[in-house]
């Protein structure tokens, strides 16, 4: 910002001013900010608001009063002495604004505007600050102010300072013309400055004139109807309509940046409550869009914009200009601001924080208070050296710097410069020999970090005493530390090993370099670039030059990556012609992974393996005595290009990727001395696999099992190789004399078999005796047939209710047996829930026996003696239909029973038939040739089966006529 404040800007000055009018805030949901402080601090307030609010403190920064535009309340946030019923409303954009009296202390006009469907119109009221003890009273209330359609005023009003001495203007419009109202020392002018504007349907949007009293904006919320105008603070004036480009967003807020050279519109919907849910409606995209106005051209102006802000769940919300130079951005129905950090500058490096200030608790709505836009018209302060406005910034500077900050050249009468320290509790004592308002900070230290102050005051030609304040923190960073470190010896072992030239690891000198701060930058420079201009960009691979190649030098420079301070150093690079010794080859066993497995059957050779170098350095030691391991370091690469860069180190326990025939190089050092260089192969023994099984071998044995057993199964380790040794456990027990490939089991167990290998090793370092082995696992599982003990059949033969008939068998023995029916086809078993048992139910009548299988195999297949089942009818019907036409009992079987005997009886006993069922199928319901009606009968059995066994029941049943 490089406007000069000139003395026609100074004319409009009144009585003492400062910006320090605008000190106090109040808005929102009881929100409130206090910036008598920097940054500012969240306060609560007694209003709440759905938009609109005012509020006002003296030139010195005391609140005096505010008002949603409806009810004032004095600076103790009680309600004023006839503070209520303004005609302002609170959910107008600009509800009202705040007008001191010019060259009366003691006097503020309150003028108000009601939202787009009241005819109330605009109105002021006053207040007089000096009654009730300085708390304030509203002396004349709802004072009219005519417009040309004497109806409804827009919700649209803002103020600025006349071009006259001691003057100001507030503006407001309805839907086609500006008013311009005066106030000077007289008081308010209530007839009009009148200017046309296009039509505006919607009235809702923020109304504002620029800091510098020269540009007026008007926003429209529904139709995007959003105008520029020129204003001419002398007259009232207000010309020129330029339409601004929105890109068919509907504009709500306006805010100017100091310099007025740039400006912001707020986009976004209403966030209205709705009343019957309770709810507000729901979010919609919002927006904020930057303008450059360098130029009065519209066409440019509008090719300028940029949208430095874009959310899909927003409201709209007003902009505001404060006194510490920023703008904040109304979050509605959030508890916290937006803060557009840096307002002069461009794009995204405004640096726009959606939630930059928190409120303490408090909401904002959709309304910020506007204030007299000439507050905020303050002196700028720059940095000499790069002509950079600094107000409110923290410059951040090195130890031993000096800076320079002047102020923006201001002009008039009686000119004060005083500048302090820390918030102004020191008085900067300035040499005689600068200019007074010249602030000069030489060979600064930390003890001068702190906050600065500058207070200018000065007469105008109105005779109005003005005061400007200007502010600038100030941050003296310490300067990072270069640690003077031993030369960095070399060693020379590429392919030509005594030219002196070789590779240097850089990096690996950084954190010695740097005393380990984590937050620097060390580079590296030929020592010839004493301005620090060209740093080595390859420091892992850096090669020294050819001239003086066995001793060098570098420059050393360490910045710190937040402060940018920085300090500078030497380090001296020194190499030494060294050959590659070859060390004694390591071998080792590749590592197992299963070995942290539980359940593990088997081992599983990975390929690679982990080795403890410390066994190496002490065959290293042991066989060349120029090395001990207390003066010197040891470390180990994979390739020779890592060892002369000393990058990718080995972790010397950790490691396991060595795979078979990898090359390990060893660099030894001392201190920063490289002492030698080697390498050896690293071989990685495989695994035996021996063979094992995943499921189970099965053994069959005899029922009962014969001691000893004579049965046998092979189980057949053999890894294919013939050189392999083996060893066998049974159940974690060893099997002694087991040493083949192939071990014949004889009962039933886990067999655990190991197979081992030699290898020819190195001894010296190997500590596994040179074998390696390997193991997997067979599970025996024995089985027999089944075996019939005496009364293993049991039986359930309900005579009356077959699908109660049941057979149980019972077997003994080792096999997984299953059970069928009358039927031994495979198909026809069936396994049941308990092994050596079954039970089928629903037996049918006549003879039935039982199969059982071991579905193992092993042995035969066996059957239990025939059972046989009876069923004596409960009715027949003899009507020749071949249904139970005649009564018998079901389920005799001529080979099974000697002898069947049945004697029908009518219910008194009389016999009615003597029946032999092996040579007669049954009683046909006659006696004597005659058909003997439906009723119930009796009948007698006995049954002699082949063994002898008789069997005796009586009973009845029915006889059925149809």
């Amino acid at each position: 910002m490089k406007n000069i404040l000139t003395l026609f800007l100074l004319f409009i000055a009144l009585n003492t001013f400062s910006q320090k009018e605008a000190n106090f805030w109040y808005f929102g949901e009881n929100a409130g900010l206090d910036f008598t402080s920097f940054p500012p601090k969240a306060i609560r307030g007694a209003l709440s608001t759905d938009e609109g609010s005012a509020s006002i403190s003296n030139s010195e920064g005391v609140l005096q009063f505010y008002t949603d535009g409806q009810t004032v309340y004095s600076n103790t946030g009680t309600i004023m002495s006839n503070g209520r019923g303004l005609l302002g409303n609170s959910s107008s954009t600009q509800s009202a604004i705040i007008v001191p009296k010019p060259l009366n202390n003691n006097i503020y006009y309150i003028f108000t505007v009601t939202d787009g469907n009241n005819i109330d119109g605009v109105n002021y009221s006053t207040v007089d600050i000096s009654r009730n003890d300085g708390l304030g009273e509203v002396t004349d209330k709802n004072i009219y102010l005519p417009t040309a359609i004497n109806a409804i005023a827009n919700e649209k009003i803002t103020a600025v300072k006349g071009k006259l001495c001691n003057t100001f203007w507030v503006v407001t419009s309805d839907s086609n013309k500006f008013y311009a109202y005066l106030i000077d020392s007289n008081g308010v002018n209530r007839t009009a400055v009148i200017s046309d504007h296009s039509f505006i349907s919607n009235l809702r949007g923020a109304l504002k004139v620029s800091p510098d009293g020269k540009t007026l904006v008007s926003a429209s919320q529904g139709d995007g109807a959003t105008y520029l105008y020129d204003f001419d603070p002398a007259t009232g004036e207000i010309s020129n309509e330029k339409n601004l480009d929105i890109h068919g967003l509907s504009s709500y807020g306006v805010g100017f940046s100091r310099s007025s050279k740039k400006l912001y519109i707020s986009t976004g919907a209403h966030s209205q409550l709705n009343n019957r849910t309770g709810l507000i409606n729901a979010p919609s995209n919002a927006s904020i869009v930057q303008y450059d106005l360098s130029s009065s051209d519209i066409t440019a102006i509008n090719a300028s914009s940029k949208e430095i802000y874009r959310t899909s769940t927003g409201y709209r919300g007003a902009l505001q200009l404060a006194s510490d130079g920023k703008i904040y951005y109304a979050r509605s129905r959030q508890s916290f601001l937006g803060i557009i950090n840096f307002p002069e500058k461009d794009g995204s490096a405004i640096n726009f924080v959606e939630d930059g200030l928190p409120l303490n608790g408090q909401n904002s709505t959709e309304g910020l208070p506007p204030f007299i836009q000439s507050f905020f018209l303050d002196v700028g302060i720059k940095d000499e050296d790069t002509d950079e406005v600094v107000n409110f910034e923290n410059l951040q500077v090195c130890i031993g710097e000096s800076k320079t900050i002047i102020p923006e050249t201001i002009t008039g009468t009686n000119l004060n410069y005083t500048w302090t320290f820390d918030n102004g509790t020191t008085k900067v004592e300035l040499p005689s020999s600068a200019p007074a308002y010249k602030l000069e900070l030489t060979n600064l230290q930390t003890t001068n970090s702190g906050s600065y102050s500058l207070v200018i005051t000065l007469e105008d030609s109105c005779t109005n005493t003005i005061e400007y304040n200007a502010t600038f923190n100030l941050t003296v960073n310490t300067l990072p530390q270069v640690n003077s470190i031993d030369t960095y010896n070399q060693c020379d072992f590429d392919s030509v090993s005594t030219d002196g030239i070789t590779s240097f690891n850089l990096e690996s000198k950084e954190t010695e370099l740097s005393e380990g701060a984590t937050d620097v930058n060390v580079d590296f420079f030929e020592p010839g670039d004493t301005n620090y201009t060209t740093p080595i960009i390859n420091k892992v691979g850096y090669r020294n030059p050819s001239i003086n190649p066995f001793n060098h030098k570098l420059l050393v420079k360490v910045t710190n990556n937040i402060t940018g301070c920085y300090s500078t150093g030497e380090i001296d690079l020194k190499i030494t012609a060294t050959s590659l010794d070859t060390y004694t080859d390591i071998y080792e066993s590749e590592l197992d992974e299963n070995i942290n497995s539980l359940n593990a059957r088997n081992s599983k050779g990975s390929g690679d393996t982990i080795f403890n170098f410390d066994a190496k350095i002490d065959d290293i030691t042991l066989k060349n005595s120029s090395f001990n391991k207390t003066d010197f370091q040891f470390y180990f690469y994979l390739n020779k290009l890592d060892a002369e860069k000393e990058i990718n180190k080995i972790e010397t326990y950790t490691q396991n990727n060595f795979t078979d025939s990898t090359v390990i190089y060893v660099r030894i050092s001392k201190g920063n001395t490289c002492a030698g260089v080697g390498k050896f192969n690293f071989y990685v023994n495989e695994r035996p696999t021996p063979k094992g099984n995943t499921t189970p071998i099965i053994l069959c044995v005899s029922n009962p099992i014969d001691s000893p057993q004579p049965f046998t199964e092979n189980l057949d380790a053999d890894t294919g190789v013939p050189t392999d040794s083996y060893i066998w456990y049974l159940n974690g027990s060893l099997l002694s004399g087991e040493t083949n490939a192939i071990l014949e089991a004889n009962k039933e167990g886990t067999y655990r078999v190991e197979a081992s290998r030699g290898y020819e090793n190195d001894t010296s370092i190997t500590t596994d005796n040179s074998f390696t082995t390997g193991y997997n696992t067979f599970t025996v599982l024995e089985s027999n047939e089944a075996l019939l003990e005496p009364e293993s059949i049991t039986f359930i033969d309900d005579q009356e209710n077959p699908t109660d008939n049941t057979i149980t068998v019972k077997v003994t023995g080792k096999g997984d047996y299953e059970y069928a029916l009358n039927d031994d086809s495979l198909t026809n078993f069936v396994k049941g829930s308990e092994n050596l048992s079954y039970t089928f139910k629903n037996v049918p009548a006549g003879l039935n026996k039982v199969f059982i299988r071991d579905r193992n195999n092993c042995g035969r297949i066996i059957n239990t003696k025939k059972v046989s089942f009876l069923f004596f009818q409960r009715h027949f019907s003899p009507n020749e239909d071949g249904v139970l036409d005649k009564w018998k009992i079901l389920g005799v079987d001529n080979t099974f029973y000697n002898e069947v005997k049945l004697q029908v009886f009518d219910r008194f006993g009389k016999i009615l038939k003597n029946i032999d069922l092996k040579t007669n199928d049954g009683w046909n319901g006659t006696y004597n040739g005659k058909l003997l009606p439906s009723n119930d009968y009796w009948y007698s059995a006995t049954l002699i089966d082949l063994n002898g066994n008789v069997r005796k029941k009586t009973g009845h049943f029915s006889l059925i006529r149809k």
